[in-house]
């Protein structure tokens, strides 16, 4: 009955198509995995509606990272030119591997699988042995100590 409201409103919050009935589904799948929660006096409607925002805000940054991050990964990638240019990307690239080994372990470990290795949060939990929010919050954790590690390079 929601469904062809849904994602059409997942389509213009994120990509229409695919994705778009992707998060669509997803917001059937949380409100029905949540539905003892649920309290009478709301609509479904309106708790479908405001899981797929949340959904879509989600997948937004979640896109936005990672476009950032490959774009940052295709530069320290690319061959350097001039003799200047190499010197800069070789001193990020140590700059980044001493960051990367102050790191408590498993946040180093998480971030790699997601980062470099491209896993999802849930296939690194998997790995890992942990819990998929746990490995959300050691990612993020790592990219805030690499804002601070690497400071010197933005």
């Amino acid at each position: 009955m929601y469904w062809s409201d849904l994602v059409q409103y997942a389509g213009r919050l994120s990509e229409p198509g695919d994705v778009a009935e992707d998060l669509a589904q997803e917001a059937f799948v949380i409100l029905w995995t949540r539905r003892g929660d649920w309290q009478s006096a709301s609509s479904p409607r309106a708790l479908l509606f405001g899981i797929l925002r949340n959904l879509a805000l989600k997948e937004h940054r979640r896109v936005s990272v990672r476009r950032k991050l490959s774009l940052w990964v295709a530069d320290l990638s690319k061959k350097p030119v001039t003799p200047l240019e190499w010197t800069e990307a070789e001193e990020l690239r140590i700059a980044l591997d001493k960051a990367l080994a102050q790191m408590p372990p498993r946040r180093r470990e998480a971030f790699v699988l997601v980062r470099f290795h491209r896993l999802s949060l849930s296939e690194a939990a998997e790995v890992l042995g942990i819990a998929t929010q746990t490995v959300a919050n050691q990612v993020s954790s790592a990219v805030a100590d690499l804002r601070r590690f690497l400071v010197d390079f933005s």
